[in-house]
């Protein structure tokens, strides 16, 4: 990645603005495992990095740099106010 930090905050701040997004259209609490598989239309490494900005191909990350744009991402998503994050836990 070109600036890692700053690909990192930039995922960081992708992961914050999608759950604000998610909260503004009417979600109440986040996804437990956002990156699950669990739903065939769900977020994939790629989605990250297109929202961040990054001009990469998350296959062409290696495995740790994969790892740490999904917890950024992660931790931006969770640290968003959701109205009913308590409920979620």
């Amino acid at each position: 990645m070109s600036d890692y930090g700053k690909d990192l905050d930039a995922c960081r701040q992708a992961g914050y603005a999608y759950a604000l997004a998610c909260i503004a259209r009417g979600d109440t609490a986040p996804m437990e495992a956002p990156f699950s598989g669990e739903w065939a239309d769900g977020l994939t490494g790629q989605d990250v990095i297109d929202m961040a900005g990054v001009r990469k191909t998350f296959e062409d990350l290696d495995d740790f740099e994969q790892s740490d744009i999904l917890d950024a991402w992660e931790s931006g998503y969770f640290s968003a106010d959701w109205p009913d994050w308590e409920a979620a836990r």
